[in-house]
């Protein structure tokens, strides 16, 4: 049936209130259409009050499935609630011979409403015996207008900034539109002028050039243009009216000399040009940083995967290399976050510069990057590996520092059987491999390194479940005091008993607790099972009170979001610790990644009781300027200089050692110690604390009692 017809009723007898109108039949193309554009049909049966959607209703008002009716409050129920009295009105006003209705709202209840436009008209049949006309439904379609919406806000945002007034009128010349320019022009408020004659509230533009400007530009639908002096504003204005659907819009301003004029006139046709130039600058630069990175901008993961698939599907012979640059965390830690930057922007420009049209350079983030490279020739891929990797060695002047760096790689070869994650985590094990070899080299992969990435992946499964069961334990190492020989406190060290491999040193998997984020629930457990050590011995008579037992930190307990203090905290109140009982080891290098943080977390520490010791003191970058920052309790030798003390050299360098350590409240441990020469030097150099297997070797619990006191060394 087409619009505004009429039909029929074939049979007058049949009482009306049996006979429910057949809805709206749709066509193939119209459901085509309904389904490819936000628009939905429907209708509303005037006797039975029921809505029915004739076609999916794209736009958000999240009805039941196509074809069911419902009452139309139902319906109403999707509607904002602000808004749900002006579409009820307007559906049941259009119920008469002729109507229509046009509703803009919005949908709801939610916190982002869409904007609805609907449209709809009457539909009527006749009774064939008395001829009379009644409205037995109301049918229209949905739109979904959001969008135009935002972009009429956008519209009005950039009305609203533009040197020039702008209003607009409607076809009864009332103000519809008054921006900020128009205000202070004018030197009246919009609710001053909104709604208002134009005519009436401006007389004295009756009979001007802008009067029939404005009124041609209505009659002709076309846009008019003049130029007129004002005596009232004493200034010459130049007028523009643009006829709309309903009424004109008009811009205008002040152009009292010419020069002025020809100078906003060209200030606005580029601010055009530039905003249009903007827009699209915009849009590129939104595309490009969706695939691009933000700081080299080389191309990202996700160039890097969809080029692998193609060059997969395409069945091309290439290789990825994954590249990871050596040493350059030290920079990021002695030198900052802003200079680690720029020299990955100056090593992105030196990879680019040596990579042809046939490589494709990404960074996946922090110091990784990927290449790949279209050659079948192995060869030619392993020499174009070791070309980069000896231009990275070249020095780097960044910032006023000449930096020194180096580069490893690990190299897979794409196969058929391929996948861009594959090949990608084969290039990393082969990485792996490279950096676990020495660093600074260039590893191919190859079935081995599988097993080898099978393998460490199965260890870490293997240490998920270690943490939530029972195979982790800690051995005690004693620690005494050198004078005379007496126990001071323990080392706590993490063990873990493979069913598969056996009992495993913190060597075998600490580095894996950390790649994969499980070495913060291992410390937590390493803090807990100390924690209730203590508390044992504690409630033992046979064991002497006043050691300490001493706890590795990871650095990512340090630098990670959560709190290491919060966490002590908790374990200290749960088990009731004393002050002193439970203390914290955390290595030099630690320390120097994020020294603001680590310097806080350790105060806050120091001040829950807890004594920290920097451990392997002597093997980092700064080590006599961090003793003075932080000021830890205790001091802690590594083992490479009580090697080697026999020399007087290192000797000196031990002695130096103590003597700050001491000057600055702190004692010193010396660990490592194997020889009865090396624990006597070091009681001459003044070493307050030592350990090492001379002195007691680190033994589960179990063992603790039969740990004999060492004797004090005979006079």
């Amino acid at each position: 049936m087409t619009a505004g017809s009429t039909r029929r009723i074939d049979n007058p007898a049949a009482p009306e209130t049996t006979r429910a109108p057949e809805p709206i039949a749709v066509d193939e193309l119209a459901r085509l259409v309904a389904d490819l554009l936000p628009v939905g049909v429907w209708e509303w049966e005037v006797g039975t009050d029921l809505f029915r959607r004739t076609a999916d209703i794209k736009v958000s008002l999240a009805m039941t499935a196509r074809g069911d009716a419902f009452p139309l409050t139902t319906m109403l129920q999707r509607v904002h609630p602000d808004d749900r009295v002006r579409v009820e009105r307007a559906i049941r006003a259009a119920a008469v011979p002729g109507g229509t209705c046009e509703i803009d709202f919005r949908s709801g209840p939610g916190r982002s409403p869409r904007r609805l436009l609907m449209r709809g008209e009457a539909r009527s049949e006749v009774d064939a015996s008395s001829g009379a006309e009644r409205v037995v439904r109301v049918v229209g379609a949905m739109l979904d207008v959001t969008k135009s919406h935002a972009a009429q806000a956008h519209i009005v945002e950039i009305l609203e900034t533009v040197s020039d007034g702008y209003f607009a009128v409607d076809d009864d010349w009332k103000l519809t539109y008054v921006n900020q320019t128009s205000e202070r022009l004018w030197g009246r408020t919009r609710d001053e002028l909104l709604g208002w004659d134009i005519w009436k509230k401006y007389p004295e533009l009756v009979g001007t050039d802008f009067e029939r400007a404005l009124r041609g530009a209505r009659r002709d639908q076309t846009p008019m243009e003049v130029i007129e002096y004002l005596p009232s504003a004493a200034a010459w204005y130049q007028l523009q009216a643009f006829p709309m659907a309903k009424g004109v819009a008009v811009y205008f301003r002040d152009v009292t000399t010419q020069r002025e004029f020809s100078q906003e006139r060209e200030r606005l046709l580029v601010a055009e040009q530039r905003a249009v130039k903007e827009a699209q600058r915009a849009r590129d630069e939104l595309a490009h940083a969706a695939t691009h990175d933000a700081l080299t901008g080389l191309p990202n993961r996700t160039i890097l995967f969809r080029d692998l698939a193609s060059m997969l599907r395409a069945r091309s012979a290439f290789a990825v290399l994954f590249l990871d640059l050596d040493r350059f965390k030290v920079v990021n830690d002695s030198l900052g976050h802003l200079v680690g930057d720029q020299l990955l922007v100056a090593v992105s420009e030196r990879i680019s510069s040596l990579a042809g049209p046939k490589t494709l350079t990404a960074r996946l983030g922090g110091d990784e990057f990927v290449l790949v490279v279209d050659s079948p020739d192995l060869v030619e891929i392993c020499r174009f590996a070791q070309l980069v990797v000896d231009e990275l060695r070249q020095p780097f002047l960044v910032d006023g520092h000449e930096l020194v760096i180096a580069a490893s790689v690990g190299i897979a070869n794409s196969a058929p059987d391929a996948s861009p994650s594959t090949l990608l985590r084969d290039a990393d094990a082969a990485l792996y491999r490279a950096k676990a070899r020495g660093r600074d080299r260039i590893v191919v992969h190859d079935d081995a390194l599988r097993a080898e990435a099978t393998e460490r992946l199965e260890l870490e499964t293997e240490l998920r479940a270690a943490i939530g069961g029972d195979q982790l334990l800690l051995h005690y190492q004693p620690i005494v005091r050198v004078r005379d020989r007496r126990r001071v406190g323990y080392e706590a060290l993490v063990r873990w008993n493979n069913p598969r491999r056996g009992l495993l040193a913190p060597a075998s998997f600490i580095v894996l607790a950390e790649e994969s984020g499980l070495v913060n629930k291992l410390g937590e457990w390493a803090l807990t099972e100390a924690a209730q050590q203590v508390l044992a011995w504690r409630a033992d008579p046979a064991v002497a009170l006043g050691e300490t037992v001493w706890v590795n930190v990871s650095g990512n307990q340090l630098q990670e979001h959560v709190s290491l203090p919060a966490t002590v905290r908790g374990i200290i109140e749960r088990y009731g610790l004393l002050p002193g009982e439970l203390g914290l080891e955390v290595t030099e290098s630690i320390l120097m990644r994020s020294p603001e943080r680590a310097h806080h977390e350790l105060e806050e520490l120091r001040s829950l009781g807890v004594p920290f010791a920097v451990d392997d003191f002597g093997t980092g970058y700064s080590s006599l300027g961090y003793l003075q920052r932080f000021r830890p309790d205790v001091v802690k030798i590594d083992r490479s200089f009580i090697s080697s003390i026999g020399h007087s050299e290192t000797r000196h360098i031990v002695k130096s050692i103590i003597d700050v350590s001491h000057a600055l409240g702190a004692t010193v441990t010396a660990e490592g110690v194997e020889r009865g020469d090396q624990l006597r030097i070091l009681e001459t150099l003044g070493c307050d604390h030592a350990s090492g297997h001379i002195l007691g070797r680190a033994e589960p619990v179990a063992a603790r009692r039969r740990m004999p006191r060492p004797s004090a060394p005979q006079k």
